[in-house]
Order: C-alpha cells, then structure tokens, then sequence
C-alpha cells in the first residue's frame, strides 16, 4: 500500500496543475526596487467640421516612461515612481484657427524660435522633468496618480489651457494620466478561463462626459517574440451619459485591441488598442487613435 503513494502524489499533483493552466489568476507581481521601462505611443487623427468650417489634426506622441517601484505595501498595494526620460510629440493641423506644424524632442539641444512650438516645449518640458506617483493594486486597479504640485500649476495655467483647446486632453492634467495609465487593466481577484470575460469603466481621451467601457476576453496562451504570454482581448465602447438635456449623439463606433501578460512575472508585456468615433452634436467629429505601450529592457 505505502507504493502506491507516491504515485497518487503524482496524480494529485498533475490534476492541480492541469486545472491551474485552465484557468489564471492575473495580478502583479512586483518587489520594491523593481525598475520597468514603458514605451508608450499614442496616435490621433481627428477631424471637426461645424457647418463650412472644418478643423483637421494629426498627433504623435512617444513616451520613454521609466517605472520605480518604491514600495510594496502588505495589502499589496505597489507604490511606482514614473518619470519620462524622452518625450516625442508632433501635431500637423489644417483648416480654421489651426496653429500648423509643431513638433518637439525633449533631447534636442536646439529648439524652435515660433511661439507655438515654444509654448508647446514649455509645457511638455515640464512633463520630462517631474516625477509621478502612481499606486496600483495587486489587481492593476490605479488607486492613485498625483503629479507634482509645479506641473498641476503648468496645466491649470491659462496658457496650456489655450494649448488643450488646440491639441486637446494632453494638455491637461486628466489627458497626461490617461496617456500613462488608460492600458492598465483592473483584473478580476478570481481566477479567469480561457474563454472568461470581464468589463471595466475608464475616463477616455474625449473627457469625463464620455467614458468607455472596455469589455476583455481572456484569449488563452499566445507565444510573443519567444516567449509564452497570456493573450487578453478587448473592445473598449464608448458610452454617452444618460443626460436629457444633452444632444451629443454616436453616430458610429470601432474599437479593438490585444494585451499581452507575463503571469510568472506579474506584468503587462504590450498593450494595442485602436478605436474609432463618429460624434454628432451641434456639428460632427470624428476620432481616430491606437495606442501601444511595449515592455522595453532597462538600461
């Protein structure tokens, strides 16, 4: 009898592990001192017209994000300092009260004289030498950003509000968090299926009057540049408030995107998403942007 217990260890061991690979526990796993580099890029294409007048623009954006975790709390909240090491942002744009062409590099040593781009490079100059904290649950729930108090003063200045009224969110306060943090997923505390699906509501780059509903499919195992990763789909939607008294309309909507996750080391590896809109309101705009964000090797 005692022979046979060797091989029922074996068994149990097996069956564990097979219903394990089934099904994951998605959370993060990082330890104090861990330093993660983020490239991110975000591309917008968006297009306004109010009755003759129409307002066409064109933005790139690069993010070279450097992650330290500071702190990793017993509940397991993680404590991150981002700083930006290498900004990259260009805007082309056409038609009514449209600045033109600007473009910026935080590691240029030579910068334009034109006002725009100055003010531009004041603001985003500001962005590359401030430091952001940002807490994160076990779960990627973001239970905290907080930006230093001379970089909020940036983007309350009248200024960079003329700017934002240009070039939209990323000069604000809620567009600069959106950028760094919109690809965290909040994952379920129960273990997912392959095949298993969860929802989570997120501010979008249109503002708080219209949040998104980003809807996730746990797509199973996917090999990514060589190695075994998790693949989760999602189809984030933009949703209108329930407000009476608005006139907003969603003429038509796209979006899709594929994150993958290292699950032995508890972090997102690459994020794409693509989404597209057509608003109708007093008159039509329309919104086109993908974002990837890259686990990139530190230096």
């Amino acid at each position: 009898m005692p022979l046979l217990r060797p091989a029922l260890g074996v068994l149990v061991f097996f069956l564990t592990t097979s219903g394990a690979r089934a099904q994951c526990t998605f959370q993060w796993r990082l330890v104090e001192g861990d330093k993660l580099k983020y490239v991110i890029e975000d591309k917008c294409a968006s297009k306004t017209k109010v009755g003759q007048e129409s307002f066409d623009l064109k933005q790139n954006l690069r993010l070279d994000t450097i992650w330290q975790v500071s702190n990793v709390a017993p509940s397991g909240q993680i404590q991150v300092v981002v700083t930006v090491e290498r900004l990259q942002f260009s805007a082309n744009g056409e038609g009514a009260a449209a600045i033109g062409r600007v473009s910026f590099d935080s590691k240029e040593a030579v910068r334009s004289d034109s006002k725009p781009e100055k003010s531009v490079a004041a603001v985003l100059d500001s962005i590359v030498r401030s430091k952001v904290v940002v807490n994160i649950d076990t779960q990627g729930k973001v239970t905290k950003f907080e930006i230093e108090s001379k970089l909020r003063a940036i983007f309350e200045d009248n200024a960079t509000r003329e700017l934002a009224g240009f070039f939209g969110d990323l000069f604000t306060a809620d567009g600069f968090r959106h950028r760094l943090t919109n690809w965290f997923v909040e994952f379920p505390e129960q273990p997912v299926p392959a095949g298993g699906s969860w929802t989570e509501s997120k501010l979008s780059r249109l503002g708080r009057a219209l949040p998104c509903t980003h809807s996730y499919v746990h797509s199973g195992r996917a090999v990514r540049n060589g190695s075994t990763l998790e693949k989760i789909e999602v189809k984030p939607k933009y949703e209108l408030p329930k407000d009476e008294d608005s006139k907003a309309k969603i003429a038509s909507q796209s979006g899709e995107g594929t994150i993958y996750f290292d699950l032995p080391n508890g972090r997102i590896v690459e994020s794409i998403v693509t989404q597209d809109i057509v608003v109708q309101s007093f008159g039509e705009s329309t919104v086109q942007a993908i974002t990837t964000v890259k686990l990139a090797k530190a230096d």
